[in-house]
């Protein structure tokens, strides 16, 4: 199963075959490609793939606007932007907390977030205030398992 929200287009396949679950993601992908074209994260993923993985491009305590917690109407958990040495991390319950990666401005990169979610995407965004209010979380891997999938602060 896949989900666009803001194209308004899901997908699943179903069939009576048993195929490797890398064939069932390509093939559901390569089909939602005919209705989307190509990824508008493109460029994104380009620009975080060439991107080095330090640390230094922000001072820590900007950092201290990302930390509380976030929910989404889709999942049950809450998560919990938490500091982790001179970055922040994302807690969830019943896993080990996850190191984002200063990508850019309100950018943050994560590796190896789940089994399937090995290149996460977490952009932050901002109200008229300049306050964080949430983020989204877009998977950057070659599988692309995940599109918008977004959490708004509620701490």
């Amino acid at each position: 199963m896949i989900r666009f929200p803001d194209q308004q287009l899901g997908g699943a396949l179903l069939c009576n075959l048993a195929l490797q679950d890398t064939w069932t993601q390509n093939l559901v992908r390569e089909v939602a490609a005919v209705y989307l074209g190509p990824s508008p994260l493109s460029a994104v993923v380009e620009t975080v793939a060439a991107a080095d993985r330090r640390t230094d491009a922000f001072e820590p305590r900007a950092l201290t606007d990302y930390l509380g917690q976030y929910s989404s109407n889709e999942i049950d958990d809450v998560y919990t932007i938490v500091t982790n040495e001179s970055s922040i991390a994302i807690r969830r319950p019943r896993y080990e907390a996850t190191s984002l990666v200063v990508a850019g401005p309100d950018v943050f990169v994560m590796f190896d977030f789940s089994t399937m979610l090995t290149e996460v995407l977490v952009q932050f965004t901002r109200d008229n205030e300049q306050n964080v209010d949430g983020f989204f979380m877009d998977d950057i891997s070659q599988l692309k398992m995940l599109s918008g999938f977004r959490f708004d602060k509620v701490q």
